[in-house]
């Protein structure tokens, strides 16, 4: 386990990194973070409401990729592409979703990048990273029937910026948008325990 030691709210907000680390646009990997620059973007940036449920859940929203390091990431979304599933019918798939989703619903899946709570599912796409987004804005969808948006059907039921701790809890696919940041798996045991320390107070509410 990696140690650190955790920032107050105070040097948070007045670190002299985080100006330019935050606000830069980051293409994926293109910024090596430690622990501590990290977790302080996290604590500053991250959505009170994602947090909890990871608090609550006990669980982290996983994707698969190859970083080493605490990164800020804003990949292109890809669920359009044939070639991010290998299958002209996911593509058919999620552009019928993008379809039925509501109009209110802030993401989907021409904007949108999926993560799951199952960190076995993540490792079939690279290394398990924890992700945790960095939009004001954070809304989330997820399969209500079965734990995965593809294979699936476009006519079953979605959950729209509901249940996020049903959905940790229960393991299924989770689709957010916007820019994140990654942990490699290496700093969940450290990630966890951040969690537990944190009070509503300590966070930036969005």
């Amino acid at each position: 386990m990696v140690k650190s030691t955790f920032l107050s709210r105070r040097s948070v907000l007045s670190a002299p990194f985080l100006t330019p680390i935050f606000h830069q646009e980051h293409k994926v990997g293109s910024s090596c973070l430690t622990f501590d620059q990290g977790i302080a973007i996290l604590r500053q940036a991250c959505p009170l409401n994602f947090v909890k449920g990871v608090q609550e859940s006990g669980r982290f929203l996983y994707r698969g990729d190859s970083i080493s390091c605490p990164t800020v990431m804003n990949p292109e979304p890809d669920l359009f592409f044939p070639g991010t599933y290998g299958s002209q019918e996911a593509v058919e798939f999620f552009s019928c979703l993008e379809q039925r989703l509501p109009p209110s619903s802030r993401v989907r899946p021409s904007n949108g990048h999926i993560g799951t709570a199952t960190k076995e599912d993540a490792r079939a796409w690279g290394d398990a990273v924890s992700i945790w987004p960095l939009d004001p804005r954070f809304e989330y969808v997820w399969p209500k029937t079965g734990s995965l948006f593809f294979p699936g059907n476009c006519s079953d039921d979605f959950v729209v910026g509901q249940g996020l701790t049903e959905a940790l809890v229960s393991g299924k696919e989770i689709m957010i948008s916007g820019h994140f940041i990654a942990f490699p798996d290496r700093f969940d045991g450290e990630l966890l325990r951040y969690c537990g320390l944190l009070g509503e107070d300590s966070l930036q509410i969005h």
